[in-house]
């Protein structure tokens, strides 16, 4: 992953897939989906997309 992210124009965190649906369309590429905590009691998905044009 540190190669792709070394090639990268752009790196964005994005936490909802709409929005990650957005990027995709706009020629993005999808990296990583994990999820976060912000605690106490917030748990959710988070994607890190790149630009690598």
């Amino acid at each position: 992953m540190d190669d792709i992210l070394s090639h990268a124009k752009e790196v964005i965190r994005l936490t909802t897939e709409e929005q990650v649906n957005k990027y995709l369309n706009c020629g993005w590429k999808l990296v990583y989906v994990g999820q976060y905590t912000d605690p106490p009691h917030i748990y959710g998905s988070e994607f890190i997309l790149v630009r690598t044009e």
